[in-house]
């Protein structure tokens, strides 16, 4: 792993100069050519990698990570045991990588020191921490893994990262003393893992680094010595692409910057240029060459802009050749571009730093030249069309193209394969949209991020649309992407909305699940099922009575409708979904002891609007409460008020009079716009109510917590039904035509019109 800034880490040494001549003709070593990325993160701390960050790298065609250990963590005890929470952690990611048919090389890692800070505490062969303290660390930890029922996906060990220093007696970074170390390290962790009777690949740690430029003066002669019952060593070097091999530099114009003097080349009088990769491993490879050894790049990253893309590119060229296997440094949870590291290869939200591993995640260029020379690809992500500030475009209009989807791809493709785009309804019903051009071609050979692109005329006014792909080339087809060229209310909305929660669909391009169900005959949640809306944007009413054998039925979870998708899920004493309340139409029944959650996403707003279409049984005051202020934000029905607490001032208290609303349906709306004269408003029925009051300064932190049914303390429960609840990250105006017309288009409560909501009674 690269240490930026804490030294430069391959400079010096005892290697002899290469010269200025070097072969770069690929040798035909044993093994074969296979290609992934490093998970970091554990080795420092941080998370083991998801499900989601495998899944993605999978389907670019990369069947191989390794695995990097906290060897602190996994063994808090010097000689004592292995952790089982830790332990669980990496058995976790085996299971999933044997289901994605990814195999993991596992390596100990910790740069041979043992404490927190991973380079912090005793040396390795240091009186402190002796040799053998890492046999009996592999001693305890293999047992553990071959008797994992996810042994399988295991591809090999490498037993410490990166050693280097070792000699007590010497400022230079590779000795005799710390090469017979290194020989004796290897040799013991082998013997182990042999004697327990596991033969898979053996990844020797070679001395300085395991840096490539002068791996064969360091580590060419002890390697040869090792005894391996099972002949399965493999030479693991680590070579990046900056002037002194560092991995320190993550742009090009650093590389050129540094000064072009000998002691900070590595090697010595080779200056930095678009092959130098290729030159770095020519020498050990024309060793391993001439010994019949294996060989793997197992660290090697590069920055984004075109000419570290091009020596990447040249490198993974040359490594590919050679028949090594390669694992680029590095994905996973220890980097990205927001933590500085500019080698992330991780997808990203276009115009952020953001990583992404949903399907609208955008490959890194650093991943889209890796995918030039992994298997084919086994998925294609589709997306939606951008504005200007890349955010997505989910509207259209009837009779007029849209702008570009568009579909990115990668890998080595055998033969072509064509994917033609369509537009459906909730039930599969196609709509007949023209799409130009009707099908595009991903052409055979090698690529590098291609883009396809085409637009959609859509000949339909149609919310919830369903816009996907599929393709005969075998590959798993993109999720659907909601799109709408109907209208619905949040297209003129003064104030964006977070949230938005309801019983019919309100957000027009909304595609995903309405929401979770558990049926009365079950307790333990193994049978809870989603619904999606219907074409029409209502609950689909009969088939629930019908799954359910019931009009009244646990609702486990609400889903969000804004793209966000931070979800209301409920707990204690469930809700219920009343499939045909009085008035003949659907409503959430909370009982005494409910608790709803969600998160309302925000970063400095100053504002917000709450929304909801409200049936109280009880006086308790609230309904919905927040933690996302510097105190509480409160909106209040029953007893008509919204509460902001704040650490600048006294809490302010709007008293709306809308007392004697037990037993009715009516729709609330609050407002808070900070340092407004009159900020705090309250709005019932779209009609402004009680006196505006000042507020004083406030604003939001990020992914506040947000409950509904509050539930803490008897004198607040709140019970009774909603329809609707729609959060929005600043205050509405506050002219009364304006609010009402807002808050009524959007309500779906049935108190105006039926509005084309679903008016066939079930049985």
């Amino acid at each position: 792993m690269p240490i930026t800034a804490l030294m430069m880490r391959r400079r010096g040494g005892a290697a002899a100069r290469l010269g200025s001549v070097y072969d770069l003709t690929p040798k035909a070593l044993p093994g074969a050519f296979k290609l992934g990325v490093n998970m970091s993160g554990p080795e420092s701390g941080n998370p083991y990698p998801s499900v989601d960050m495998l899944t993605k790298y999978a389907a670019h065609g990369m069947s191989f990570i390794r695995q990097p250990l906290g060897w602190n963590a996994m063994q808090p005890t010097l000689g004592g045991a292995i952790s089982t929470t830790e332990f669980a952690k990496l058995s976790a990611v085996l299971a999933m990588c044997k289901t994605l048919g990814i195999t993991v090389l596992i390596d100990a890692n910790h740069t041979v020191a043992f404490g927190a800070g991973r380079l912090t505490g005793p040396r390795l062969g240091s009186t402190g921490l002796p040799i053998s303290y890492l046999a009996d660390y592999w001693t305890k930890l293999l047992p553990l893994i071959m008797a994992d029922p996810s042994y399988s996906a295991v591809h090999g060990y490498s037993p410490i990262n990166e050693p280097n220093n070792l000699d007590p007696n010497s400022s230079a970074p590779s000795t005799p003393y710390s090469q017979n170390l290194c020989f004796q390290l290897n040799q013991q962790v082998l013997t182990v893992i042999r004697n327990a009777g596991d033969t898979k690949p053996f990844y020797v740690a070679g001395d300085h680094y395991q840096g490539a430029w002068d791996w064969v003066v360091n580590n060419a002669a002890w390697f040869l010595n090792l005894v391996d019952p099972a002949n399965a060593l493999v030479a693991d070097v680590h070579c990046y692409l900056d002037g002194d091999s560092s991995g320190s530099n993550y742009t090009w114009a650093q590389v050129l910057s540094k000064p072009d003097t000998a002691s900070g080349q590595a090697p010595p009088g080779l200056a930095p240029n678009v092959n130098i990769g290729p030159q770095r491993l020519s020498n050990v490879v024309a060793w391993a060459y001439a010994h019949g050894v294996k060989m793997a790049l197992i660290e090697c990253g590069w920055g984004f802009d075109a000419p570290y893309l091009q020596a990447g590119d040249a490198m993974t060229a040359y490594v590919q050749a050679c028949n090594m296997e390669f694992t680029y440094w590095s994905a996973g949870y220890n980097f990205s571009p927001n933590t500085g590291y500019y080698y992330d290869p991780d997808p990203y939200v276009p115009g952020t730093n953001n990583r992404d591993f949903s399907p609208s995640g955008v490959p890194s260029p650093q991943s889209a030249v890796l995918q030039k020379y992994a298997a084919a690809p086994t998925a294609y992500p589709l997306f939606l069309p951008v504005d200007g500030s890349n955010v997505p475009i989910r509207r259209g209009a009837s009779g007029v193209a849209s702008s570009p989807f568009k579909i990115l791809f990668g890998g080595n493709i055998s033969s072509p394969i064509t994917i033609t785009p369509h537009a459906k309804t909730a039930d599969g019903t196609d709509l007949g949209w023209t799409f130009t051009p009707s099908s595009v071609v991903m052409a055979a050979g090698q690529h590098i991020n291609e883009q396809l692109s085409f637009t959609a005329t859509p000949t339909t006014a149609t919310a919830g649309v369903q816009i996907g792909s599929t393709n005969n080339g075998g590959l798993a087809d993109p999720a659907l992407l909601g799109f709408a060229t109907a209208p619905d209310s949040f297209i003129a909305l003064a104030a964006q909305p977070r949230n938005i929660f309801g019983l019919r669909r309100l957000y027009a391009p909304y595609i995903g699940p309405a929401i979770r169900l558990r049926p009365p005959w079950d307790t333990s949640g193994n049978s809870d099922m989603d619904f999606p809306f219907n074409n029409r944007g209502d609950l689909p009413r009969q088939a629930i009575q019908d799954w359910a054998s019931s009009r009244t039925i646990a609702v486990t979870a609400l889903y969000d409708q804004e793209p966000a998708g931070n979800h209301l899920t409920f707990g204690g004493t469930l809700p219920s979904l009343l499939l045909a309340d009085t008035d003949g139409y659907p409503s959430i029944s909370v009982a005494s002891g409910c608790r709803g959650e969600f998160n309302m996403p925000g970063a400095g707003q100053t504002g917000q609007t709450v929304i909801a279409d409200l049936y109280e049984t009880s006086n308790g005051p609230w309904f919905v409460n927040q933690n996302i202020y510097s105190g509480p934000f409160t909106f209040s029905a029953s007893t008509g008020y919204t509460l902001l607490s704040s650490t600048t001032g006294p809490p302010s208290n709007l008293n709306v009079s809308v007392g004697g609303v037990t037993g009715q349906w009516h729709e609330f709306a609050g407002t808070a716009a900070s340092g407004v004269t009159g900020g705090l408003r309250g709005f019932k029925d779209g009609a402004l109510v009680g006196t505006p009051v000042d507020t004083p300064p406030f604003s939001f932190t990020v992914g506040g917590q947000t409950e509904v049914g509050f539930f803490k303390f008897a004198s607040l429960l709140w019970t009774g039904k909603f329809r609707r609840l729609v959060l929005c990250d600043s205050a509405i105006s506050d002219a009364q035509d304006a609010v009402g017309r807002q808050c009524r288009t959007q309500r779906g409560a049935p108190s105006t019109s039926r509005d084309g909501r679903e008016t066939t009674a079930i049985r």
